[in-house]
């Protein structure tokens, strides 16, 4: 029997039948996600005698600064141009 011949068998069947089904099937993917979700977590846990590098807070500071700036720039480009357009007009 294929999937196909299968799943025909399925939808002939009674609406509480096909319910059965589905929640099996849920089941069924959500333990497999579970499972997934369970190993990455172990896999991905930092030893307790491992060192973590902190991120160096004011270089990132300064960076966020600098991207703040450089939007301000854009916007003040961006005001400028639109005023200089209305002005033609």
């Amino acid at each position: 029997m294929s999937l196909q011949d299968k799943i025909e068998a399925i939808r002939r069947k009674p609406e509480h039948v096909r319910l059965r089904y589905v929640w099996i099937m849920v089941i069924i993917v959500m333990l497999f996600i579970l499972i997934i979700w369970f190993f990455s977590l172990k896999s991905g846990q930092i030893e307790k005698n491992s060192t973590w590098n902190k991120p160096d807070v004011s270089k990132l500071t300064k960076q966020f600064n600098e991207g703040k700036q450089t939007l301000e720039n854009i916007n003040k480009s961006i005001k400028l141009s639109s005023e200089q357009s209305e002005s033609n007009y």
